[in-house]
């Protein structure tokens, strides 16, 4: 099947104002994210279950996001191979 990019179109779609734009807006919701959490703005009010929920929900949102923005060529290629064998 192979990727739907060649290696020179993903290099060239990383610089395109569209997708710079998602990676700082990605960016900026992981600092808002964590800046919040850190100032107990996300857990005011919220019982020590809640809390539990909530810490785990945040965590895997921004290790998804920073995944998005970590995210290489050989990744693509990788996960392209790997759902298709």
């Amino acid at each position: 099947m192979g990727t739907p990019l060649s290696r020179e179109q993903w290099e060239a779609w990383q610089t395109q104002p569209e997708t710079l734009a998602f990676k700082a807006y990605l960016k900026a919701e992981i600092a808002l994210a964590k800046d919040g959490w850190a100032a107990g703005e996300l857990t005011a009010g919220r019982n020590a279950q809640d809390i539990a929920v909530a810490n785990l929900a945040a965590v895997e949102n921004v290790r998804f996001a920073q995944r998005i923005i970590d995210l290489e060529y050989d990744d693509v290629v990788r996960t392209t191979e790997e759902a298709v064998s």
